[in-house]
């Protein structure tokens, strides 16, 4: 999942690149990008990441996911200061909506477990 996610976003930002014409690229993160480490800070900036071994050591939720979120925005932001593309990254804590790719038949559970996540959260079960 890794390697994947940051070859395609480092693929993409290639592409926006030899495009000669792009001159900001808004890569949209994830919380879980910056929200597994052990500062407890109520407000993050730029040198907030999640900690990688911390995540591996945990093993919480979607953990695999938080670490590929993690090292594809590095990625994507080294990659613009070594080759002067303008990377601005958004931090969203949930994204809810339409996929925007073809789904399978998988799909339709999704808003049901969603609303099982939520009860669980709303009345701590």
């Amino acid at each position: 999942m890794t390697k994947r996610s940051t070859d395609g976003a480092l693929g993409i930002l290639k592409a926006c690149l030899n495009s000669k014409t792009v001159k900001r690229v808004v890569y949209t993160s994830s919380a879980s990008a910056v929200y597994w480490q052990e500062k407890e800070d109520d407000v993050m900036d730029e040198s907030y990441w999640s900690d990688e071994n911390l995540l591996r050591d945990l093993k919480p939720f979607a953990w695999a996911y938080s670490i590929s979120k993690t090292m594809a925005e590095k990625a994507v932001l080294e990659f613009g200061k070594k080759h002067g593309l303008d990377v601005v990254t958004l931090i969203p804590t949930f994204v809810l909506g339409p996929f925007v790719c073809p789904i399978n038949s998988l799909a339709q559970y999704i808003p049901l477990s969603l609303s099982y996540l939520v009860c669980a959260a709303t009345f701590n079960l």
